[in-house]
């Protein structure tokens, strides 16, 4: 008791300085403070408020302006709660520390990032707490000053120089600053983003050394934004961004106003995000403020807060299908200056499109594939790894024109695969093994890791508690500070989030773990930890939609026994929650099953997404209804009963040929070109003539049907391009 009325005599004040009263009335985004006296609250109760806070309470609905006692507040404590409520002693600072509260971590994170200035006043920084959060965050120093006695002396000015700039003026100067500043009204403070990042060029560029950001960028995906969005040349003719051709035509379409909307698609590792970065540098310079996600926890109150800005704004939604609901409303209320560049994985393209498409105004949207690079492309990519000296030594040692024809004739012009070339270089394969070393005979570290290389395929972004649940691991921060210079490359780490790069060496290091049922629980774990989150974290409800979906899940399974892990993983993860009432749950199952030609399970798990998407109050059978066909005629080109085989042939292409009359603007249901083929090769020569017949009028429909899809197109697909060759084919023989 006696201790309790010391503070409050001590801490509760009664008068404050008129210059300093001034001071806290100054309209700050926020006032962080290690003090546990009420002066700031007494300085602002005719202005604003008493808006105070302590790390005790969250911060989700704190105001602009508010103060934040970081080490406890007086008008907080009573006599039984001193010890929790404030820190006074060496062992309450211990108990106490702000890493242990990651809302608030993520918070002050976010008001550092976000301010244009941060102003340190009569702080010494010794809290260790604080000085590792301003470390954490790169380019912080350029806007930290530190205001500190005009009798400091050098060592203290030394040790506070590495944060920021020290000015040894004293709050004297700082109070005849204020005294010239001209009495104004009240200004509108810009507008706060939290999961939306502006795209800025920085006024001093990292200076690391070119050759090590291209290795960076090509093994572990890391992104050197500020040098791409300053178009920092490599060489003459080379940036760290190799141009796409069809991104920078549409690009052009956008800034003359003839475009609005692009959706950039490919399979993993095809250059999505780059391409992205790529039209959001050529958007900038064309005049337009360029935004892109980092992470789903405030991004609706962020996009509604954009839908309304009144100028040229450019939206980059990297991976969209994990944000269709929250992109939805902003596209329906945003401005009419606003422009939308969405990227996806081809396959999960297919599935979230035609629930995005209506919401874009304008009649045409172009789908940009980024599967296959041109010659230009592939140029630029061989020039990019050539640089970097990453080239197999089979390769390095051709000619220019030779690595481009291999590039163009044996990979396919496929970005995956140069990467996994690359990845296959003895330089490459040395440099993994060496950072895979210290942890492989590590348990947890391996359990840790096995996670983290999972959630970096599919790109999400988890708070250190978050992380904590997966197998009830505790000791994450000594994980981290234990391997991080090793795993550096492929996480990220600061004190709030543990943030896995989404990156091909991400995979490859999933196959180098060698141990397929660590692998195969850690997925079933994620997804069952989302499953749990979900409700309350936007973050972990968009990864359980992405844990159901056979394309994302399907690469990070070795190639050992695939299928029967794919199915093991299926079954596991229908008895969580009410996956079971799913029924993309059970068409992304028969999506597999069908791939893997057991179509007994296939038929079933189609059955069942029928059943379940027809229950429903609004039910949408479309998305079924196309992976229906093309499981109907694989399962033609399997069949050994050649009556059977006709059957299911008519049917599958019946339903492709509605696909087509509803929604001619799409490849997907031409997707059957080589099925079509294997039903003529195996069955054509058993059948009667009618039937015969009646498969050539079919074939013969689906070519015309593809030949008008690309004229109204103006371009080809090699999905659309491949049926209109095998359809020709059967045509052409079977009429002979």
């Amino acid at each position: 008791m006696c201790l309790h009325t010391l503070l409050k005599e001590l801490f509760v004040v009664g008068s404050v300085d008129r210059r300093l009263a001034q001071l806290y009335k100054l309209p700050w985004l926020r006032i962080y403070t290690t003090n546990y006296d009420d002066a700031i609250e007494y300085s602002r109760a005719s202005s604003r408020g008493k808006s105070s806070f302590s790390l005790d309470v969250s911060p989700k609905s704190i105001p602009e302006g508010a103060a934040v006692h970081i080490n406890g507040f007086i008008h907080d404590i009573t006599p039984q709660n001193i010890s929790e409520r404030l820190k006074l002693t060496d062992y309450s600072y211990a108990l106490r520390s702000i890493e242990d509260r990651p809302e608030w971590v993520s918070r002050f994170l976010v008001d550092l990032r976000t301010s244009r200035h941060i102003l340190f006043i009569g702080y010494s920084l010794s809290d260790i707490d604080i000085a590792r959060l301003l470390v954490s965050q790169k380019g912080l120093k350029a806007k930290v000053s530190f205001i500190i006695s005009a009798d400091a002396d050098e060592v203290e000015i030394s040790m506070l120089e590495p944060y920021g700039e020290v000015l040894n003026i004293g709050i004297e100067r700082v109070f005849d600053v204020l005294n010239t500043l001209p009495v104004t009204g009240a200004k509108t403070r810009p507008a706060i983003f939290y999961s939306l990042e502006e795209f800025r060029v920085e006024a001093l560029p990292d200076a690391s050394p070119l050759t090590t950001k291209v290795h960076e960028q090509l093994i572990y995906g890391t992104i050197h934004l500020n040098d791409i969005l300053s178009g920092r040349k490599i060489a003459e003719s080379l940036s760290l961004c190799v141009e796409r051709g069809e991104v920078k035509k549409c690009v052009e379409d956008i800034a003359s106003g003839s475009l609005r909307d692009v959706a950039i698609v490919g399979g993993i590792a095809s250059g999505k995000t780059f391409a992205a970065l790529q039209a959001g540098r050529a958007l900038l310079d064309a005049g337009f403020r360029v935004f892109w996600i980092k992470d789903s926890r405030h991004i609706e109150r962020d996009l509604n807060l954009l839908a309304g800005f009144d100028e040229k704004i450019c939206v980059i939604v990297d991976g969209y299908g994990r944000y269709l609901d929250l992109l939805r409303p902003y596209l329906q209320q945003r401005g009419p200056l606003h422009v939308l560049i969405a990227t996806e994985r081809a396959a999960t393209h297919e599935l979230v499109w035609p629930l995005l498409r209506p919401y874009l105004s304008t009649a045409y949207v172009p789908e940009i594939d980024l599967d296959t690079l041109t010659e230009a492309e592939a140029e630029g990519v061989d020039e990019l790894i050539n640089f970097a000296g990453l080239w197999t030594d089979e390769l390095a040692g051709k000619t220019k024109g030779k690595r481009v024809r291999h590039i163009r004739e044996n990979l396919n012009g496929s970005f995956y695969k140069i990467l996994l070339e690359v990845l296959r270089s003895k330089k490459v394969i040395s440099e993994i093994d060496q950072l895979f070393a210290p942890w492989e005979h590590d348990d947890d570290a391996r359990r840790f890791f096995a996670t983290a290389f999972i959630v970096g395929a599919l790109g999400a972004n988890f708070w250190i508690n978050d992380w904590q649940i997966f197998y009830k691991l505790r000791n994450i921060r000594e994980l981290i500070r234990k391997y991080q210079e090793h795993l550096g490359h492929f996480i990220q780490f600061d004190l709030a989030s543990i943030r896995p790069r989404t990156s091909v060496a991400s995979l490859h290091m999933l196959s180098r773990m060698n141990d397929d049922s660590l692998v195969a629980t850690a997925i079933a774990d994620v997804f069952e930890v989302a499953c749990r989150g979900e409700q309350g974290d936007g973050e972990l409800r968009l990864l359980k939609q992405d844990l159901i979906k056979y394309s994302v899940v399907e690469p990070l399974f070795s190639e050992r026994q695939k299928f029967e892990k794919i199915v093991a993983y299926y079954l596991e993860i229908r008895t969580v929650n009410d996956t079971y009432n799913n029924p993309d749950y059970w068409l992304q199952l028969g999506i597999a099953c069908t791939i893997f030609s057991d179509f007994e399970q296939a038929g079933i798990a189609f059955t069942n997404a029928y059943a379940r998407e027809k229950s429903r109050p609004k039910p949408n059978t479309i998305r079924i209804d196309n992976y229906f066909a093309r499981f109907q005629l694989n399962k033609a080109a399997a069949a050994s009963d050649a009556k059977e085989a006709f059957g299911l042939f008519q049917d599958g292409a019946t339903l492709l040929l509605k696909q087509i009359f509803r929604d001619d603007n799409k490849h997907y249901p031409f997707k059957a070109g080589e099925a079509l083929m294997g039903i003529a090769t195996r069955h054509a020569d058993k059948w009667d003539p009618a039937s015969r017949a009646r498969f050539v009028e079919m074939c013969a429909t689906l070519a015309s049907k593809g030949r008008d899809w690309e004229r109204k197109k103006g371009s080809s697909h090699r999905d659309v391009a491949l049926l209109i060759r095998e359809a020709d084919k059967i045509v052409q023989k079977l009429r002979a």
